[in-house]
């Protein structure tokens, strides 16, 4: 998996106070950049979540767009582990955007510039379907009802197994 931005992308934006604020658990008056990066990695995740599927990814130059969608979850989410800290209205605004072109992109509203995914499998426009093995067949289930004394109603048949 590649991270989308960097601790340095998300310091470029953010108060340094509340970065300390919001990842100092140890109380030493620094920010711990382990937890910022463990944040970026899940923001990213999130974004190959939503891209899976329409592009190949790990993507070889990641397209800016993503670095801010990136940046903007993080920080969101930063703001999420501290109860008392609520995120300034800027940056829930910015998280409610990030997503908003997560979407577009996804949908195909908003195309990246970098190649799609090959599809799985050539498209013929034939459905196709494969079935599994029955779990309960007609004779577990009466032989379940009996057991447990339940009304099961039977039909005429039952299927073999």
């Amino acid at each position: 998996m590649v991270n989308y931005c960097q601790v340095s992308d998300i310091q470029m934006i953010a108060v340094a106070q509340d970065l300390i604020d919001l990842t100092d658990d140890e109380n030493t008056g620094e920010m711990n950049q382990a937890i910022v990066t463990q944040y970026i990695s899940d923001a990213s995740e999130l974004i190959d979540d939503y891209l899976r599927g329409r592009y190949e990814l790990p993507f070889v130059n990641a397209p800016g767009l993503l670095l801010r969608i990136c940046r903007d979850i993080t920080l969101y989410k930063l703001y999420g582990r501290r109860i008392r800290l609520n995120p300034p209205e800027a940056i829930a605004d910015a998280n409610n955007r990030a997503y908003k072109l997560l979407d577009r992109i996804q949908n195909g509203d908003i195309v990246l510039g970098v190649a799609d995914a090959p599809p799985d499998t050539p498209d013929t426009g034939a459905i196709r379907f494969q079935g599994g093995r029955k779990t309960f067949t007609a004779r577990k289930l009466a032989d379940y009802a009996r057991e447990y004394e339940l009304d099961y109603p039977m039909g005429p048949t039952i299927e073999p197994e």
